[in-house]
Protein backbone atom coordinates (compact mmCIF):
# COMPACT_ATOMS: atom_id res chain seq x y z
CA UNK A 1 0.00 0.00 0.00
CA UNK A 2 1.21 3.66 -1.06
CA UNK A 3 0.68 6.32 1.40
CA UNK A 4 1.35 10.01 -0.28
CA UNK A 5 -0.41 13.09 -0.44
CA UNK A 6 -1.71 14.73 -3.65
CA UNK A 7 -0.89 18.92 -2.84
CA UNK A 8 -0.88 20.65 -5.83
CA UNK A 9 -0.30 24.69 -6.58
CA UNK A 10 -3.85 24.80 -7.74
CA UNK A 11 -5.56 22.75 -4.93
CA UNK A 12 -6.01 19.12 -4.05
CA UNK A 13 -8.17 16.22 -4.18
CA UNK A 14 -10.17 17.72 -1.10
CA UNK A 15 -10.25 21.27 -1.82
CA UNK A 16 -11.46 21.80 -5.19
CA UNK A 17 -8.76 24.48 -5.87
CA UNK A 18 -10.54 28.69 -6.17
CA UNK A 19 -13.89 27.07 -7.13
CA UNK A 20 -16.71 26.71 -4.29
CA UNK A 21 -20.66 24.81 -4.36
CA UNK A 22 -21.40 22.30 -6.38
CA UNK A 23 -18.69 23.20 -9.13
CA UNK A 24 -15.75 22.47 -6.62
CA UNK A 25 -17.35 19.27 -5.28
CA UNK A 26 -17.75 18.20 -9.46
CA UNK A 27 -14.32 19.13 -9.67
CA UNK A 28 -12.92 17.21 -6.13
CA UNK A 29 -14.63 14.66 -7.35
CA UNK A 30 -13.04 14.78 -10.82
CA UNK A 31 -9.77 14.92 -9.66
CA UNK A 32 -10.16 11.93 -7.67
CA UNK A 33 -11.30 9.68 -10.40
CA UNK A 34 -8.19 10.70 -12.55
CA UNK A 35 -5.92 10.02 -9.40
CA UNK A 36 -7.61 6.57 -9.13
CA UNK A 37 -7.46 6.19 -13.40
CA UNK A 38 -3.89 7.01 -12.81
CA UNK A 39 -2.92 4.71 -10.09
CA UNK A 40 -4.50 1.90 -12.41
CA UNK A 41 -7.32 1.60 -9.15
CA UNK A 42 -10.71 0.57 -9.36
CA UNK A 43 -13.00 2.38 -6.87
CA UNK A 44 -11.96 6.05 -4.57
CA UNK A 45 -13.82 6.57 -1.53
CA UNK A 46 -13.57 8.80 1.53
CA UNK A 47 -14.42 6.82 4.22
CA UNK A 48 -16.76 8.16 6.91
CA UNK A 49 -15.64 7.67 10.64
CA UNK A 50 -17.90 8.56 13.35
CA UNK A 51 -17.62 5.88 15.88
CA UNK A 52 -20.67 4.67 18.62
CA UNK A 53 -23.17 8.05 18.59
CA UNK A 54 -26.04 8.29 20.71
CA UNK A 55 -28.39 5.96 20.56
CA UNK A 56 -25.05 3.12 20.48
CA UNK A 57 -25.05 2.57 16.64
CA UNK A 58 -22.11 1.96 14.79
CA UNK A 59 -21.68 4.68 11.78
CA UNK A 60 -18.56 3.79 9.89
CA UNK A 61 -19.13 3.94 6.50
CA UNK A 62 -16.58 2.01 4.27
CA UNK A 63 -18.12 3.95 1.26
CA UNK A 64 -20.16 6.76 1.89
CA UNK A 65 -22.81 7.44 -1.11
CA UNK A 66 -21.81 10.89 -2.04
CA UNK A 67 -18.08 10.06 -1.64
CA UNK A 68 -16.58 8.08 -4.45
CA UNK A 69 -16.40 6.57 -7.50
CA UNK A 70 -15.38 3.33 -9.79
CA UNK A 71 -14.29 2.31 -12.77
CA UNK A 72 -17.41 0.04 -13.59
CA UNK A 73 -18.64 -3.62 -14.38
CA UNK A 74 -20.69 -4.52 -11.33
CA UNK A 75 -24.26 -5.21 -12.06
CA UNK A 76 -26.10 -3.10 -9.14
CA UNK A 77 -29.32 -3.43 -9.80
CA UNK A 78 -29.49 -6.98 -9.68
CA UNK A 79 -27.47 -6.69 -6.41
CA UNK A 80 -29.38 -4.03 -5.38
CA UNK A 81 -32.67 -6.27 -5.68
CA UNK A 82 -30.91 -9.63 -4.53
CA UNK A 83 -29.25 -7.89 -1.20
CA UNK A 84 -33.03 -6.25 -0.12
CA UNK A 85 -34.90 -9.78 -0.15
CA UNK A 86 -32.29 -10.99 1.96
CA UNK A 87 -32.46 -7.75 4.42
CA UNK A 88 -36.10 -8.33 4.41
CA UNK A 89 -36.29 -11.71 4.93
CA UNK A 90 -33.71 -11.41 7.91
CA UNK A 91 -31.26 -13.56 6.47
CA UNK A 92 -28.48 -10.43 6.65
CA UNK A 93 -26.67 -9.95 10.17
CA UNK A 94 -27.32 -6.12 10.56
CA UNK A 95 -25.11 -6.15 14.19
CA UNK A 96 -21.77 -5.74 14.88
CA UNK A 97 -20.18 -7.91 17.56
CA UNK A 98 -17.30 -5.90 18.97
CA UNK A 99 -14.92 -7.06 21.51
CA UNK A 100 -15.59 -6.46 25.12
CA UNK A 101 -18.60 -3.57 23.65
CA UNK A 102 -20.46 -6.64 23.01
CA UNK A 103 -23.49 -6.12 20.24
CA UNK A 104 -24.65 -3.12 18.72
CA UNK A 105 -26.87 -2.09 15.86
CA UNK A 106 -25.21 -1.26 12.09
CA UNK A 107 -26.42 2.29 11.64
CA UNK A 108 -28.75 2.07 7.82
CA UNK A 109 -29.00 -1.49 8.41
CA UNK A 110 -33.01 -1.89 8.32
CA UNK A 111 -35.31 -1.23 5.24
CA UNK A 112 -36.95 0.80 4.92
CA UNK A 113 -34.08 3.04 6.68
CA UNK A 114 -33.06 6.25 5.48
CA UNK A 115 -29.27 5.88 4.14
CA UNK A 116 -30.19 1.87 3.69
CA UNK A 117 -28.20 2.26 -0.04
CA UNK A 118 -25.06 3.40 2.00
CA UNK A 119 -25.53 -0.03 3.69
CA UNK A 120 -25.96 -1.93 0.91
CA UNK A 121 -22.44 -0.21 -0.57
CA UNK A 122 -20.82 -1.05 2.49
CA UNK A 123 -22.21 -5.19 2.65
CA UNK A 124 -23.13 -6.23 -1.30
CA UNK A 125 -21.07 -3.81 -3.21
CA UNK A 126 -17.69 -2.31 -1.71
CA UNK A 127 -16.21 -6.06 -0.98
CA UNK A 128 -16.24 -7.27 -4.51
CA UNK A 129 -15.05 -3.96 -5.85
CA UNK A 130 -11.90 -3.29 -3.21
CA UNK A 131 -11.07 -6.53 -5.48
CA UNK A 132 -10.21 -4.01 -8.08
CA UNK A 133 -8.00 -2.15 -5.97
CA UNK A 134 -9.04 1.04 -3.54
CA UNK A 135 -7.71 4.63 -3.54
CA UNK A 136 -8.66 5.79 -0.22
CA UNK A 137 -8.91 9.50 0.73
CA UNK A 138 -8.74 9.39 4.70
CA UNK A 139 -9.47 12.80 6.40
CA UNK A 140 -6.82 13.68 9.17
CA UNK A 141 -9.02 14.05 11.73
CA UNK A 142 -10.76 10.26 10.73
CA UNK A 143 -10.65 8.52 14.32
CA UNK A 144 -12.15 4.76 14.30
CA UNK A 145 -10.84 1.51 15.01
CA UNK A 146 -12.75 0.22 12.32
CA UNK A 147 -11.19 1.98 9.60
CA UNK A 148 -7.68 0.34 10.66
CA UNK A 149 -9.53 -2.67 10.07
CA UNK A 150 -11.09 -1.85 6.89
CA UNK A 151 -7.68 -0.35 5.52
CA UNK A 152 -6.57 -4.03 6.58
CA UNK A 153 -8.99 -5.31 4.31
CA UNK A 154 -8.40 -3.42 1.30
CA UNK A 155 -4.88 -4.36 1.21
CA UNK A 156 -5.92 -7.77 1.56
CA UNK A 157 -8.32 -7.57 -1.70
CA UNK A 158 -5.33 -5.81 -3.66
CA UNK A 159 -1.66 -4.95 -2.02
CA UNK A 160 -1.79 -2.11 -4.92
CA UNK A 161 -4.13 -0.03 -2.77
CA UNK A 162 -3.65 3.53 -2.27
CA UNK A 163 -4.15 5.95 1.08
CA UNK A 164 -3.88 9.48 0.80
CA UNK A 165 -4.33 11.72 3.52
CA UNK A 166 -6.53 15.02 3.44
CA UNK A 167 -7.40 17.66 5.55
CA UNK A 168 -10.15 17.11 7.76
CA UNK A 169 -13.40 18.30 8.13
CA UNK A 170 -12.68 20.92 10.57
CA UNK A 171 -9.83 22.07 9.08
CA UNK A 172 -9.03 24.69 6.32
CA UNK A 173 -9.82 24.27 2.54
CA UNK A 174 -6.32 22.59 1.70
CA UNK A 175 -4.57 19.28 1.48
CA UNK A 176 -3.24 18.32 5.21
CA UNK A 177 0.27 17.71 3.96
Amino acid sequence: MQIRSLNKKKGCPTSGGALHGPDADAAVDLERTRAMADAGLGIWRVPICIGLDSNKTIDYKPVFGCQFGVVGGLPVARLLKVFTWHVLKGYLETKARLPTLGEYPMFNGEWPERGFDEWFLAVAAYPRLAESGVLSFVPTDARSLLLALDIEYVTWANPASEMVFVRGHGGEDECAF
